[in-house]
């Protein structure tokens, strides 16, 4: 059943820029939480294929969820855990690092901590992550690009930057350039300060002369895409998980009265059944009803398919 936002629901102090949709609202449950003032960033699955890590700059540490929700600290850095990755072979990598500072390194997440895998030359604020083929992809929201990083060599070259990828304003307090996911021949990211969704060719030799915007006055963070090509979106600051469709139209399956504070990342899992997992902040840049909340892992089954116009 499709319900209506009220107007009020849909307005962000932090950027208004943001279309109000409908909510189609997929069963949502807590898997675990954390104390309020935690901000979880990322999520990705365990080497052993069950288990979630989920990073949290602000207690510098990598968490492992276990299925039945209990968490324990898989790794703990000096330095900001930000995003994070999963490879069936390479295993599970983090970017850590200080924002604003080039002191940031891949480290791979063990049964037993962390491992150090390398340097990453330049980068001041990593961010969303992908692999593409055997490319390594990390949005630099500090430089507001994306590199290509070798792991091998331990270099990180510059591979796209174009001004839809910079913030609208230099003071906001959110990024250009941050989520990353592929499908389908193509590397899809999210412009967060200026409500973009773009791609642009994976195998393209010019990426800034390829890149086209896939949708506008969206406001997302980190998003994953589910392989019929639905897009699935966590808007942080509008508490909400929006699903977007191939053909463009979208539609919130989950908000804030499901536990929806300040959603971070998305991720999919086929096992043991189809469903989405979302990381929240508890709503620390943009507490709904003016608290903040704890933050969560939650997952989203049985996601809808989109009804008859």
């Amino acid at each position: 059943m499709l319900e209506k936002h009220a107007a009020g629901d849909k307005i962000d102090p932090l950027h208004p820029y943001h279309d109000a949709v409908c909510l189609n609202r997929a069963h949502t449950a807590i898997v675990a939480e954390w104390p309020a003032g935690t901000f979880l960033e990322n999520l990705a699955r365990d080497p052993d294929g069950q288990s979630w890590l989920v990073t949290s700059p602000s207690d510098r540490a990598v968490y492992r969820v276990s299925p039945g929700g209990s968490v324990s600290v898989a790794a703990q850095f000096d330095r900001t855990p930000t995003g994070i990755v999963a490879h069936a072979v390479i295993g599970t990598l983090c970017a850590v690092g200080t924002q604003g500072q080039p002191d940031w390194h891949l480290y791979r997440i063990t049964a037993t901590g962390a491992q150090p895998v390398c340097a990453l030359p330049n980068v001041l604020g990593g961010n969303g992550m992908t692999w593409s083929g055997d490319r390594l992809l990390v949005a630099d929201s500090g430089r507001s690009v994306i590199v290509t990083v070798d792991v091998t060599a331990g270099t990180a070259d510059i591979w796209l930057q174009h001004p839809l990828l910079t913030t609208v304003d230099a003071q906001s307090p959110l990024p250009g350039i941050n989520g990353l996911d592929t499908h389908g021949g193509w590397v899809l990211m999210s412009s967060s300060d200026r409500g973009m969704i773009l791609r642009v060719p994976a195998a393209g030799t010019q990426p800034a002369a390829d890149l086209e915007v896939l949708a506008e006055r969206l406001v997302g963070d980190d998003f994953a895409v589910a392989p019929d090509g639905r897009i699935f979106i966590a808007t942080h600051t509008y508490h909400s998980v929006l699903c977007l469709y191939p053909d463009g139209h979208r539609e919130d399956i989950a908000d804030h009265t499901d536990g929806v504070a300040g959603p971070t990342a998305v991720a999919i899992a086929d096992q043991p059944a189809p469903a989405l997992y979302v990381t929240t902040s508890g709503g620390l840049l943009s507490p709904p009803d003016g608290q903040v909340e704890p933050a969560r892992l939650l997952r989203l089954d049985a996601l809808p398919t989109k009804p008859n116009a």
